[in-house]
């Protein structure tokens, strides 16, 4: 029997874990893995000085000539029989903008989303799990 999804703990202090749950589209191409980008992050400290220069230029901004344009990565997913729907990736800098954003002001994103019964995300605290699909799940949705 194939094993069931479960709930993973995940570290409330870890504010680069936004990389892999809240700004990737759900439908990204296969090439796409927010959980790569997390953990190039998170290896930057123990890395070699190439990855670690890489990481400066194209996520912090902290190259040579420090650039603020960033240019999201569209691509399209299939929307019916022939209809598509286009879809964007956040540049990589753009997406560390985002994990800044999520770390100095969660609690005020909590606080606001409460005031209206009205929300899209309905947030209503820092989450401390997040449920793991299985691979027999993973297969029934396809």
């Amino acid at each position: 029997m194939a094993k069931r999804g479960e709930w993973v703990p995940v570290k409330r202090g870890d504010h680069e874990r936004v990389l892999i749950t809240d700004t990737l589209p759900f439908e990204t191409p296969i090439i796409f893995s927010g959980d790569g980008f997390y953990s190039r992050i998170k290896k930057k400290t123990t890395s070699g000085r190439v990855h670690s220069d890489l990481v400066d230029m194209l996520v912090l901004g902290n190259g040579p000539r420090p650039t603020h344009v960033t240019i999201p990565f569209s691509y399209k997913v299939r929307k019916g029989i022939t209809d598509f729907r286009k879809l964007g990736a956040l540049h990589p800098s753009a997406l560390w903008k985002v994990k800044n954003f999520y770390g100095k002001f969660d609690e005020w994103m909590i606080h606001e989303c409460s005031r209206s019964p009205v929300s899209i995300r309905a947030p209503f605290k820092v989450s401390g799990t997040f449920y793991e699909k299985s691979d027999a799940d993973s297969l029934r949705n396809l």
